[in-house]
């Protein structure tokens, strides 16, 4: 996991295209939102607060609004996407967390 990777490592051809992209970080972020919220008991317009980081993939529109759409968020939510930065962005989510 994910799915591009394993693929990879098998020696199976990968799709490399930005649609290819967009699908599997969609379906890993949507999988870790959804788990998250039905942990701590939440609906998703319970939610004031959204950073997600992703390291190397940066698409338009964010990650933010494709979560926030998939989800049915409310508009007003506070979304951060930390995304093109490389693994050291993970400190500076983590601080954002901490901090919002």
């Amino acid at each position: 996991w994910p799915p591009g990777i394993v693929r990879c490592l098998n020696g199976e051809k990968t799709d490399r295209s930005v649609e290819a992209s967009r699908k599997e970080a969609e379906t890993i972020i949507f999988d870790v939102v959804e788990r998250a919220l039905n942990k701590a008991g939440l609906s998703p317009r319970d939610v004031d607060v959204l950073a997600i980081n992703c390291s190397l993939f940066s698409p338009t529109p964010s990650l933010c609004a494709s979560v926030v759409t998939r989800f049915d968020m409310r508009s007003d939510v506070q979304s951060y996407n930390l995304s093109g930065m490389g693994c050291g962005a993970s400190l500076i989510g983590i601080d954002l967390a901490r901090n919002v």
